[in-house]
């Protein structure tokens, strides 16, 4: 990871076993996969995956209680196993909102954001829940905000920051970053990451692609249909000294508001 003059940040990726097969050309063009570009035969697919992996772990969830003696269940949920079990709710509870994110989108309602303030209610979440949280830097300023839906706004950021997190692992770092431009503001969230692949590079926002052995292929995708809604753009890169960064560019909407 390094760290860039721009002041853009780091930012996150999937691990494990991919799922949609390579069927064109890594060099192919950022605009030619789009959301609005996947067929519905594709969608329906994406979805059906995703639901039959929720369904896996709502089956675990239940074997896992199911031996237990009712009158014991409070005292065994603690500990290690109530972070698991709340680990794998939480999991359930995000991939039904990409889901939706996803399939049928949100009208944006704009309102002042502080990226900043989002991140760090973000991270505290993130520490509550687990205990091996990478180190992680925000240099973002308090100035910095966008008019934008703050739900929207917090869902890509949370999707970067816990992939990061991920692709970081126990004693690694991550960074995010922001610069202001005239018309926008740019926000980098870097990982000490193993980097990405020439093949995830090229299908990283595709509906239904993953690299996790539990992946449902639609985290980054909902995160890329997002941006969309709020007229911003995102992509991803190796970082020259190593992991990988993630940049998403939202406009602001001074001039908009000053009009």
């Amino acid at each position: 990871m390094t760290s860039r003059d721009d002041g853009l940040d780091p930012h996150p990726i999937d691990r494990g076993a991919a799922v949609l097969p390579l069927v064109a050309s890594t060099s192919v063009p950022r605009a030619s996969r789009r959301r609005d570009r996947v067929s519905g035969d594709r969608m329906t697919e994406v979805v059906r995956t995703a639901v039959a992996q929720l369904r896996r772990r709502l089956d675990r969830l239940a074997e896992g209680l199911r031996d237990t003696d009712p009158g014991r269940i409070v005292a065994l949920l603690d500990g290690e196993r109530l972070r698991h079990i709340a680990a794998e709710v939480d999991a359930i509870s995000q991939t039904l909102v990409q889901l939706g994110d996803l399939v049928s989108p949100d009208v944006p309602a704009a309102r002042w954001v502080s990226p900043r303030g989002v991140l760090e209610a973000v991270l505290v979440k993130l520490q509550h829940a687990s205990s091996a949280v990478p180190l992680v830097t925000l240099d973002v300023p308090e100035g910095h905000a966008v008019h934008a839906d703050p739900v929207l706004v917090r869902r890509v950021l949370e999707t970067l920051l816990v992939n990061a997190i991920e692709a970081a692992g126990v004693g690694g770092e991550v960074v995010v970053t922001s610069v202001e431009y005239a018309d926008a503001i740019e926000i980098e969230v870097a990982d000490s990451g193993p980097g990405l692949t020439t093949h995830t590079r090229a299908w990283l926002f595709e509906p239904g692609f993953t690299t996790k052995a539990e992946g449902s292929g639609v985290s980054l995708a909902a995160a890329s249909s997002l941006v969309d809604q709020l007229g911003g753009t995102i992509d991803a890169t190796d970082c020259p000294d190593g992991g990988s960064a993630f940049t998403i560019r939202l406009p602001h909407g001074r001039r908009r508001l000053a009009a």
